[in-house]
């Protein structure tokens, strides 16, 4: 449902350059459907999918019918390709290695559509450049589904708290006033999303006043995502510091743990009182993975820019906040003095 970044440009410059636009868009259309070309991404995982989703989340400006499309393709039809970026889990050596890379990635690619037939029955909506975004925002589609990714994060958080904590057991800190400060401020953030997401449900909300069919609340929806998206990177960071070097203190691999040898050497020199080198080992391969790989990095993208860059997040909360009510507060605050009041 996004564009690609070259898309920026404007049709006038690209003209002069001689160049074609690559946003997708309809080229024709007859009395059995339509035929779209053009790129979209990110699609997620869409390498394991029968079927994408193509819209608009950006705005299409008017002008620009051809662009307006909403449909579903299956990704075997012809003209449709899978462009994936580098999928991590080939370079990862083991599941005790790398535990999140060899099973977890998602495999993000663009997806691009060259001259594809698309049946009528199949197309949502066309050349309606205002529905075109609207279809989202004026459906629980755009809530629900961002809902979804606030719960997702939860999930995602729970792991990194937990990691935190069992990292400073494990290098013998938990004990010391600082590192729990530390540890307070991850599970008072942990706490905070999880009323965030209650909030949604218990303050859940009619899109349409008297319809009886509810969602979950919008505006605390979006001061999740707002909250997310403004979080993760400085959560990650306060977990490394408790990390430390922990990480580029143990071997290159787990092969050293199949060699009696260097085994016995690592045990003896690596394990503390409560846990073995390899327990060790594999927590601090878990949370690298985490925190410091190719994976990892992937993540913190994603997290950064999983709903749009900063000031659509700060758009969100803007258009979602209840200003009549809030002016209404310091309007009641005015109206009770003027220049005569003593």
């Amino acid at each position: 449902v996004t564009n690609p970044q070259a898309t920026r440009r404007v049709d006038a410059e690209l003209k002069e350059t001689g160049q074609v636009s690559p946003t997708l868009r309809v080229v024709r259309e007859d009395d059995d459907g339509v035929v779209i070309n053009g790129l979209k991404m990110i699609g997620t995982a869409s390498v394991f999918c029968h079927e994408t989703w193509v819209g608009n989340l950006q705005p299409v400006p008017p002008g620009q019918e051809a662009e307006a499309i909403t449909c579903a393709v299956p990704l075997n039809l012809p003209g449709v390709s899978i462009w994936s970026r580098k999928p991590y889990e080939a370079s990862a050596n083991s599941e005790f290695d790398m535990p999140l890379s060899a099973r977890y990635d998602e495999t993000d690619a663009a997806i691009l559509f060259e001259d594809v037939k698309v049946p009528w029955e199949r197309v949502f909506l066309h050349k309606d450049t205002h529905m075109s975004r609207e279809i989202y925002m004026q459906t629980p589609g755009h809530s629900l589904a961002n809902h979804q990714a606030n719960v997702r994060f939860l999930e995602k958080l729970k792991l990194i708290v937990a990691l935190a904590h069992k990292l400073t057991r494990s290098n013998k800190a938990d004990k010391i006033p600082a590192v729990q400060s530390t540890l307070g401020k991850l599970a008072a953030l942990l706490a905070t999303l999880e009323g965030m997401i209650m909030g949604q449900l218990h303050g859940c909300e009619e899109m349409v006043p008297g319809s009886g069919y509810v969602t979950v609340n919008r505006r605390y929806m979006y001061a999740a995502l707002h909250w997310c998206t403004n979080n993760h990177s400085a959560i990650c960071d306060m977990v490394r510091e408790l990390m430390g070097g922990g990480p580029i203190q143990m071997p290159a691999d787990s092969s050293v743990i199949a060699d009696p040898e260097l085994n016995e050497k690592f045990e003896t020199y690596w394990s503390v009182t409560d846990q073995s080198a390899q327990d060790r080992m594999k927590l601090m391969r878990l949370a690298w993975d985490v925190l410091g790989t190719e994976f990892a990095g992937r993540h913190m993208l994603y997290e950064k820019f999983y709903a749009g860059p900063g000031f659509v997040m700060d758009s969100y909360s803007y258009n979602a906040a209840p200003w009549d009510e809030l002016d209404a507060i310091v309007d009641g605050l005015l109206s009770g003095y003027d220049a005569e009041s003593r």
